[in-house]
């Protein structure tokens, strides 16, 4: 379920990303034309060939999806364990879009009934999966992620992610769990870091879990009190060289010389920590190994729209010309 990274001349063709959702990653063909035809054995058997990290994104992203025909599948067949995953994910994705993104002071209760009300519905839909089949590693994923929504202690975050390790790993479960240990959740910038480091110390060159670097520095960006002290803050030498040894370690390897949907998400997670902090021929780097796609992740601190989104798209693309 790899796609072969373009050259660098042919993504500088591509003058707009191609944002990536469930309806536009090519990867994800045989999982749609199964939906059109509604045949689960066919969607349910794709799945089966490929790793734990890779399923659990393409059921985050067909969760998020808003047309009703992808929730539709899922409710019908929803006494498969991993049908009950998509729906699970669909009532975080609208539990989350009822609270946003705001600070917990500023979100209203009737927000906070309609996000705990589809916390809830997701949080048992994940329990009676994981009933089913104790070993399915998106389902324990997701349940790392509402263990961070219902509040529920560190320990049992843990519990659950010790869960998805057994049952072969998922870097979304170490996204998860980071986010649970950050300050702005239950945890401080010392617990994250050492999440991060022992992580590293166990991953291998070319795993995902170097990713975790560039989103730990991102929470330290988020947490600096205006632009000018998060651009230095991500411009110092010992950030710079651990980003790069990051990169180096994970989407850029020599092992990861095929762009699946979750590579492609960590070649955007770099691409913008790089371009965030003015290092724009290392964001082209990911910019020609996305070439055509890239994924939704973190657009909005890179650009307020769709033209100027554009623009940035056309300018790491000259830029990797000028540097091949």
């Amino acid at each position: 379920m790899t796609t072969d990274v373009p050259s660098a001349t042919s993504s500088a063709q591509t003058t707009e990303p191609n944002v990536d959702c469930f309806d536009c990653v090519p990867d994800f063909a045989p999982l749609r034309e199964a939906i059109d035809r509604d045949d689960w054995h066919a969607f349910a058997s794709t799945l089966s060939t490929w790793s734990p990290t890779e399923v659990t994104h393409a059921l985050y992203l067909m969760g998020e999806h808003d047309d009703e025909k992808y929730q539709t599948f899922a409710i019908e067949h929803a006494e498969h364990p991993l049908a009950k995953v998509v729906v699970a994910y669909r009532h975080v994705t609208l539990g989350w879009r009822a609270r946003t993104n705001s600070a917990a002071s500023d979100v209203s209760e009737a927000q906070w009934r309609e996000f705990r009300r589809n916390i809830a519905q997701a949080e048992q839909l994940l329990v009676e999966a994981c009933a089913l089949d104790p070993m399915n590693a998106p389902a324990w994923t997701a349940r790392v992620l509402t263990a961070r929504a219902l509040s529920l202690p560190e320990s049992e975050a843990r519990r659950r992610f010790a869960r998805v390790q057994a049952a072969g790993g998922d870097f979304w479960a170490q996204m998860h769990l980071h986010q649970f240990l950050e300050p702005k959740w239950f945890g401080s910038v010392e617990a994250a870091r050492a999440f991060v480091d022992e992580s590293l110390a166990e991953a291998s060159e070319g795993s995902l879990t170097h990713v975790l670097v560039p989103l730990f520095h991102l929470e330290r960006w988020y947490q600096q009190p205006d632009a000018d002290r998060g651009y230095a803050y991500l411009r110092t030498p010992e950030v710079q060289a651990e980003l790069d040894s990051a990169a180096q370690g994970s989407v850029l390897h020599a092992s990861r010389n095929h762009l699946s949907p979750s590579t492609a998400a960590g070649h955007q997670i770099f691409l913008t920590l790089y371009w965030l902090s003015g290092e724009k021929k290392k964001a082209a780097a990911h910019r020609v190994a996305l070439g055509s796609r890239t994924t939704d992740h973190n657009w909005h601190l890179l650009a307020s729209n769709q033209q100027e989104m554009a623009a940035m798209w056309r300018e790491l693309a000259q830029i990797g010309r000028d540097g091949e």
